[in-house]
């Protein structure tokens, strides 16, 4: 009896976790969810550059089942400008830029990694670039 008792017990318990665990992973947002993309673009954009996600290159490569983090990658185009605001160092560093990348400002194709996990209480999420 002891050990039926145990084993149902056992079992519940095991249902619960993986519960638990599924609803972590359907809480965390996608990697291509549009507010995801909205708050990368946000963190690489500047005044001086601005940048463009490629939504169709977003791709998943590793997800932690039980806190649900996902880890994504993805290519970004970065459009860089002369800022007429600025002082003539800012001008100069805005110039240097766009020589680096070429003569149109554009650096195309960059790969990004970024990891999506929720917070303690479960209600937002955290977008965190990784240094490769």
């Amino acid at each position: 009896m002891f050990l039926r008792t145990t084993s149902i017990i056992f079992l519940l318990s095991a249902i619960i976790f993986f519960n638990a665990c599924s609803n972590l992973l359907n809480q965390t947002p996608k990697c291509s969810d549009t507010d995801v993309v909205g708050t990368l673009s946000r963190i690489l954009s500047s005044d001086s550059r601005k940048v463009t996600i490629d939504v169709d290159m977003i791709r998943q490569i590793a997800l932690n089942e039980q806190n649900g983090m996902r880890t994504c990658e993805t290519n970004v185009d970065y459009i860089y400008s002369v800022d007429e605001k600025g002082g003539p160092l800012d001008k100069w560093v805005d110039e240097f830029k766009m020589g680096m990348v070429g003569s149109d400002g554009v650096s195309k194709n960059n790969n990004i990694s970024y990891t999506i996990v929720l917070g303690e209480t479960g209600k937002k999420y955290i977008v965190q670039l990784k240094n490769d």
